[in-house]
């Protein structure tokens, strides 16, 4: 798999732990599953969050109204 080099500042106490707890040809690693599984879990969340507001009837009744102005403006060739 390639790689992309990036630069990125943690706080100090991170970076202590870090250096504490992983081995130091080992950090990249590391950082990129921590990353990864941040990133899934924010994936899911989004998922999550997203199946919730097409069940929301607030949220249904907001898409409808949207829906009956969608065409407003439009002539017959339905060209504004």
């Amino acid at each position: 798999m390639s790689t992309i080099n990036r630069t990125f500042s943690l706080p100090e106490d991170v970076d202590h732990d870090l250096h504490l707890f992983v081995k130091p040809r080992c950090m990249s690693h590391f950082v990129a599953e921590s990353i990864r599984e941040n990133l899934q879990k924010k994936r899911d969340q989004l998922a999550k969050e997203y199946t919730e507001s097409n069940t929301d009837e607030g949220q249904i009744e907001a898409m409808k109204d949207w829906e009956c102005t969608i065409s407003d403006g439009l002539g017959k060739d339905n060209e504004w």
